[in-house]
């Protein structure tokens, strides 16, 4: 008998995992109008910027989150950015990295992007790590 009721608890909450896996399914989104510069040297300023996220702008659009990233560090051999996210529970976490990333020297990029399907009333928070 108890293995039996195992059984049918096991069911239970299979059943409950998946309809609960279900309900969190986020809309699928991609990355779009990826671009961004070439090399280039900082902007030369009298007084430094205490925060290092001053470049960085989001909007949210009708396609989706509009990010615009001004000066991003980068790899003097960088030929392409490498933008990727999760986005799970209102939290929206994008990695940025400019790739290869293998030379000794630094230089910046200006990168915008869009991550379609998601509103804004659908993020709580955004947390960029740039690599």
């Amino acid at each position: 008998m108890k293995k039996f009721n195992f059984f049918l608890l096991a069911i239970c909450f299979t059943g409950i995992f998946l309809a609960v896996s279900c309900e969190n399914r986020e809309p699928e989104s991609q990355i779009s109008n990826l671009t961004f510069t070439p090399c280039k040297q900082p902007q030369q300023t009298k007084a430094k910027s205490s925060s290092p996220l001053d470049g960085v702008n989001v909007e949210f659009t009708s396609n989706g989150v509009q990010i615009t990233y001004n000066n991003f560090a980068v790899t003097c051999d960088f030929n392409t950015v490498d933008v990727t996210y999760t986005f799970v529970n209102g939290f929206l976490n994008i990695t940025q990295q400019g790739s290869p990333n293998q030379a000794d020297c630094v230089c910046y990029s200006d990168v915008s992007y869009t991550i379609n399907g998601i509103l804004q009333s659908d993020v709580n928070v955004i947390f960029m790590v740039v690599a």
